[in-house]
């Protein structure tokens, strides 16, 4: 065995070469990648599920008050603590607001699911400014002076509190779900939603993730 034979032998025994180090980078990253879009997947389901099934019941709330005659409130109640986003259903019974009955009951959202909630086309708004739903709220909840006081009614007239809803995920904002109810209670438009502002967000995300790369 000659002279350079011996070096390139003491040289692999010595480490990893530049190209197998590449190797093994290379295999990390597409492994990374595959667990990536794998979780990504599992989002994208869970959203749609989580509209899709705040779609069908609030279709039954609205069926609830136009067949039991008793209006029924949504009440939306932000995280506090280690609780998620959560909504409550309530059923105006006895001059008062009660828990309704199964299944309109307590339903929390996962930890990484955002809500905006725009009452009559104002964001955040806890009261309502149409004339019209006013009135219908206001004979909903007339004598009512303690207790939950929730931002959507269904009434038992068909009408209900017009709103747009927002499912927002924080990792996958271009996947975000929209829900619209008109005055009517008739869900008019649901899906993806990417406004202005949330597609500015959508690029200073993928800025980010393009920073971290380099």
């Amino acid at each position: 065995m000659g002279p350079m034979a011996k070096c390139v032998n003491r040289s692999r025994s010595g480490g990893f070469t530049l190209i197998e180090l590449l190797v093994v980078v290379m295999i990390i990253a597409l492994g990374a990648g595959v667990v990536s879009l794998a979780v990504g997947d599992k989002r994208i389901k869970e959203m749609r599920t989580i509209a899709e099934r705040f779609s069908a019941v609030a279709e039954l709330a609205a069926e609830e008050a136009a067949l039991g005659g008793e209006p029924m409130g949504l009440e939306w109640l932000p995280p506090e603590g280690e609780k998620p986003w959560r909504y409550r259903w309530y059923r105006f019974r006895d001059e008062q607001w009660i828990d309704a009955d199964r299944p309109l009951l307590e339903t929390a959202l996962p930890p990484y699911v955002e809500v905006i909630l725009e009452v009559d086309g104002v964001e955040g708004q806890e009261s309502i400014e149409d004339d019209d739903t006013t009135e219908l709220l206001d004979e909903a909840i007339e004598g009512v002076e303690q207790g939950p006081q929730p931002e959507i009614v269904f009434f038992t007239s068909g009408e209900a509190t017009p709103f747009e809803l927002e499912f927002n995920a924080a990792d996958l904002p271009e996947h975000n779900q929209h829900i619209k109810v008109d005055l009517l209670g008739r869900i008019i438009s649901t899906g993806l939603v990417l406004r202005a502002h949330r597609y500015k967000q959508l690029r200073a995300h993928r800025y980010k993730q393009l920073r971290a790369l380099f």
